[in-house]
């Protein structure tokens, strides 16, 4: 027996393919005789194959780059920073330490500019509906960072 992952893989298929592919059925076993499947398996086999819709896992990569932009831009201004995630709870200790008539450093302000960038170049990310415009979507150029 073997993992259906790793039969993925026999048949061609990436290692990261076949884990998306695999999904929930990361621990299903396929029994291989002689190198060959029963029907049976080969169409549940077949089933998840084309079940699996790479453009979720494709997003997901886009919106790290993205992510990954934003901190390169933001670690230029404040290097400590090491998440771009973490930048939603500045933002928030900013919020309430602050009164409403004190605005930002300059500085500051950029670093709010440019994780707000980034949130709308996630929503852009998520709104596209095929692989081939979340693979063409350009982190460094599209968003309107700062």
């Amino acid at each position: 027996m073997i993992l259906l992952d790793e039969h993925l893989i026999s048949l061609g298929y990436s290692r990261n393919t076949a884990i998306s592919i695999t999904g929930i059925h990361k621990d299903v076993y396929v029994e291989l005789s002689t190198g060959d499947t029963s029907a049976a398996i080969q169409t549940t086999v077949q089933a998840l194959v084309d079940a699996y819709n790479p453009l979720a896992d494709e997003k997901t990569v886009k919106k790290l780059e993205l992510k990954n932009e934003g901190l390169s831009r933001i670690q230029l201004l404040f290097p400590s920073i090491s998440d771009f995630d973490e930048l939603a709870l500045v933002r928030e200790q900013w919020l309430s330490m602050t009164s409403a008539s004190r605005s930002p450093t300059v500085k500051f302000q950029k670093m709010i500019d440019i994780y707000s960038a980034g949130l709308s170049g996630i929503s852009a990310i998520n709104a596209l509906t095929t692989v081939t415009d979340v693979q063409n979507y350009d982190v460094v150029n599209t968003p309107a960072w700062p």
